[in-house]
């Protein structure tokens, strides 16, 4: 009996230490996805508060101690969620240059998983791009937004019914759209452009966080610049990412001076320049002060479009006030 007895305790002992070591395998894998979500919500709030050095080290820490437990591909998927919130980071203090290596690392590493994993490898092929961008490097910044459109491709193919694709589909396409225009492909630009505004006015932004539908700003904004290149009436898409920008500022979703409501301000006055002069002239003041204010704060953050503002500007210096 006691024989029995022994050998029960032993099999409860042994399912009971397998059902354990289980559950601490499913929760270090939960903190692990976890992490990076939560580290950008603590990078956030130490950027919020004026402490954006504090976020930077707090990246850089986690970054370290990953770099040396990378073991499994949710490893390697964590790691490029902290590599690609560095870049992030790094973007939002105008260190635009030093921001490149994280990004082009994140990248790199993610079109590696992009077979098995490609909703993992959108963003930061769009994060390079958009530092590229910023960087005037065209050629690289439409590569990267490239990249980024193949992986929402895969994506879509292996979830069908993952609507927040199509968020990340138009943010993707409006930057692709605004780099094919500075590269000089203005045709596809502009039929990229077209298809990306159809696409953000079938998507049901009340289903996500209201930042999100800064994606159709963008897109409004990629079709008036694209029309008014190509001698076309630009003013309509204009004033639709303005309406955009201003209802999300207004609601308070973003602060008062932000770069979306700069570039839309731009937009307007681009779009007016060929049939209000006046108008337009207003705009692109209201657009260099904006985008002056930001680079004051974050000097490099947005100079590219705080320089094509002025140049703008400096064009209709001589138009009526409007």
């Amino acid at each position: 009996m006691s024989v029995d007895l022994s050998f029960w305790f032993f099999i409860v002992f042994l399912v009971a230490l397998g059902l354990f070591w289980i559950y601490s395998i499913v929760r270090r894998r939960t903190i692990a996805a976890r992490q990076p979500s939560d580290m950008a919500d603590w990078a956030e709030t130490l950027h919020d508060a004026g402490r954006p050095d504090e976020a930077i080290d707090l990246i850089g820490r986690e970054l370290d101690r990953s770099r040396g437990n990378i073991i499994s591909s949710a490893d390697r998927l964590r790691h490029i969620s902290l590599l690609r919130l560095m870049a992030h980071q790094l973007h939002l203090m105008g260190r635009l240059a030093e921001a490149v290596p994280y990004a082009a690392e994140a990248a790199d590493s993610a079109d590696k998983l992009a077979e098995r994993h490609p909703r993992h490898a959108i963003s930061p092929s769009l994060t390079l791009g958009l530092l590229l961008s910023g960087l005037g490097d065209d050629r690289g910044a439409v590569y990267r937004f490239r990249q980024a459109r193949r992986h929402i491709v895969v994506s879509f193919a292996m979830y069908p019914l993952d609507s927040s694709l199509d968020v990340e589909r138009v943010h993707v396409h409006a930057n692709l759209a605004m780099a094919l225009r500075r590269a000089g492909v203005g045709d596809e630009a502009l039929a990229l452009a077209r298809e990306t505004v159809e696409l953000a006015r079938r998507v049901a932004y009340a289903k996500f966080p209201p930042y999100v539908e800064g994606s159709a700003g963008w897109a409004h904004g990629a079709l008036a610049l694209t029309l008014t290149d190509a001698g076309q009436d630009g003013r309509e898409a204009a004033a639709d990412a303005l309406a955009v920008w201003q209802g999300l500022t207004d609601r308070g979703v973003y602060e008062p001076v932000n770069e979306g409501l700069a570039a839309s301000l731009f937009f307007m006055g681009y779009a007016l320049r060929p049939f209000d002069p006046g108008p337009a002239a207003g705009f692109a003041r209201r657009a260099v002060d904006m985008l002056g204010r930001i680079e004051a704060q974050h000097p490099g953050r947005c100079a590219r479009r705080l320089a094509e503002a002025e140049t703008l500007a400096a064009d209709l210096a001589g138009a009526d006030q409007p």
